[in-house]
């Protein structure tokens, strides 16, 4: 059985750790942009409610009062020429 020199192992260690730290990184970012994807798709639908609230509140009808006035205007004689537009 041969011996491994001390420094064969340094390096193998330092080449797991800096695995294990590749790996946390990748996961770390990975929560990081799942967590950002959230807050956007959750911004996105508020804005699309909101939106679609003032869509709804542009044709829903005044709840305020309404007064109706009538034409009391006479209506034209048959007698008058109509003028085409």
């Amino acid at each position: 059985m041969s011996h491994t020199p001390q420094w064969a192992w340094f390096c193998l260690a330092a080449v797991v750790a800096a695995a294990v730290l590749s790996l946390l990184r990748a996961m770390a970012v990975q929560v990081r942009n799942g967590q950002a994807l959230h807050d956007l798709r959750r911004r996105v639908f508020e804005v699309r409610i909101g939106y679609l609230k003032q869509i709804i509140a542009t044709y829903q009808p005044l709840e305020g009062e309404v007064e109706i006035i009538e034409d009391t205007a006479p209506a034209s004689s048959p007698d008058e020429p109509r003028m085409a537009a």
